[in-house]
């Protein structure tokens, strides 16, 4: 089936964690605590969720006119601590993408931890082995991060593990052949575009949450007010150039001047 256009939305998070406590959940780099979300701003975002005519799912997502799907990146520690009885508290679940190289490191998910997500409905996913580059990656290297993640997983869980998050956005089309290769369904990337109506067999967009996304914010993304589309998309399409440009880590470090978490 030809993927179309359809009124379903998926939002990228990460960790939902205070913010004198970035550093003791997920990844952790000089810039990471733009991804942290504290847990106020969390709830209000769920808020708005629920004023909206969205219905949260998860995979594989039942056929309704408006589904939402809340992902997590990374596997922190945060997502079991924090997320998940925040979503319990709504009454909806989310998908867990798990960086199975780190699991039961500090920080991170262990594997009791994720077993229980599972056992409480929420889906979990692959965010590869070890979080790397995948385009940079050789082919070998790079199925390897791809089949050896789904397999730890299945084996966790004794289910095929359908889905998985590519980390950094660091997509092109041999990765996403890799990828359905290794016997994924879902392939989720942080493009920011709403989700075709068939999801299955191509990458699925999903609007990124940063440590300053107001409830407002989630209200123009889900109401799909055409200014803050093209904001967003513009913003994420001149950083990805430049990205391309000069590469992740000099991005980075160009950038860390000009941000602060003030």
């Amino acid at each position: 089936m030809v993927a179309r256009d359809h009124p379903g939305a998926s939002l990228l998070y990460h960790d939902i964690v205070p913010r004198d406590q970035n550093e003791s959940t997920g990844i952790v780099t000089d810039g990471s605590w733009r991804y942290k979300i504290p847990p106020d701003s969390f709830r209000a975002h769920l808020d708005r969720i629920v004023a909206s005519h969205y219905e949260v799912q998860t995979l594989p997502a039942a056929d309704v006119d408006r589904p939402l799907l809340l992902t997590f990146d990374d596997g922190g520690v945060s997502c079991a601590e924090t997320a998940a009885p925040l979503l319990k508290e709504y009454g909806m679940r989310g998908h867990f993408f798990v960086i199975t190289g780190r699991i039961g490191e500090e920080g991170y998910l262990d594997r009791h931890q994720i077993r229980t997500l599972a056992d409480d409905g929420h889906h979990i996913g692959s965010h590869t082995v070890t979080h790397p580059n995948l385009r940079e990656l050789s082919p070998v290297d790079r199925r390897q991060e791809l089949r050896e993640s789904k397999r730890e997983l299945e084996q966790l869980f004794d289910e095929e593990c359908i889905s998985i998050s590519i980390p950094g956005g660091f997509v092109d089309k041999k990765v996403i052949a890799d990828v359905f290769e290794a016997g994924y369904e879902f392939a989720f990337v942080s493009e920011p575009r709403y989700l075709p109506k068939s999801m299955s067999d191509c990458p699925l967009g999903r609007w990124n949450m940063w440590h300053d996304t107001t409830a407002d914010d989630i209200k123009a993304i889900l109401d799909r007010n055409l200014r803050t589309r093209l904001q967003i998309q513009g913003r994420w399409y001149a950083l990805k150039m430049v990205k391309r440009l000069v590469g992740q880590h000099r991005y980075e470090w160009i950038r860390s001047p000009f941000v602060s978490q003030d």
